[in-house]
């Protein structure tokens, strides 16, 4: 009988800490509502990953499909750790510099720390109304130039309907088209790393 109190004791402390580490993989910076929502834009831990500062255009052929905003949400005003944000827009916004227009879609990558190790959480925003709210979660390996969304995910095949959407005349795209308009992840080191759409990080 003590043994089986003692066992059901060891399983209640490691749901009850595993429960504690899932909830400090969510608390980074100064935003710990990351299962929720989307932290706010006037917060001053955002800055621009890309020199450009300015999203992106994603083109299919000579027609911009897309606009892909690259950013880094910090823990501090130095930004000593960072991770990785990419912003979908519709193609047809208007681009103004240090703008996000429009956002419909946001893809975060926290840092491998522990518990993760060498894996990076993902986490994936939809727009609902004029908020992005939290749509699901996946991890991938810390592995230079590897496809950040798995296939089987949520977000991918409402991503692709999205984008058949922008397209036009209910036209199907494949799924390597797709990846095109996917991110990858590029790895400098430990400290500094993007998910990003048609950017390739430099070692100078």
């Amino acid at each position: 009988m003590k043994k089986l109190l003692i066992i059901v004791l060891i399983v209640c402390i490691c749901i009850s800490t595993s429960g504690i580490v899932a909830l400090a993989e969510l608390t980074f910076g100064s935003w710990d509502k990351w299962d929720k929502e989307f932290p706010p834009w006037d917060t001053k831990y955002w800055i621009w990953a890309l020199k450009e500062k300015m999203p992106l255009e994603v083109k299919l052929k000579d027609n911009t499909l897309l606009l892909a905003s690259h950013l880094f949400f910090c823990t501090d005003e130095k930004c000593s750790q960072r991770i990785s944000v990419l912003i979908y827009s519709p193609g047809n916004e208007e681009i103004k510099k240090y703008q996000i227009p429009n956002p419909k879609f946001a893809l975060v990558a926290f840092p491998p720390l522990p518990p993760q190790g060498k894996r990076l959480k993902i986490i994936a925003y939809e727009a609902r109304g004029n908020e992005l709210n939290f749509l699901e979660t996946w991890e991938i390996v810390f592995k230079n130039n590897r496809h950040v969304v798995l296939k089987d995910t949520k977000f991918k095949k409402i991503f692709k309907e999205w984008l058949e959407l922008q397209i036009g005349m209910a036209k199907k795209i494949t799924n390597k088209t797709l990846d095109n308009f996917l991110p990858k992840l590029q790895i400098l080191n430990k400290e500094t790393f993007i998910i990003g759409v048609g950017v390739k990080l430099s070692k100078k």
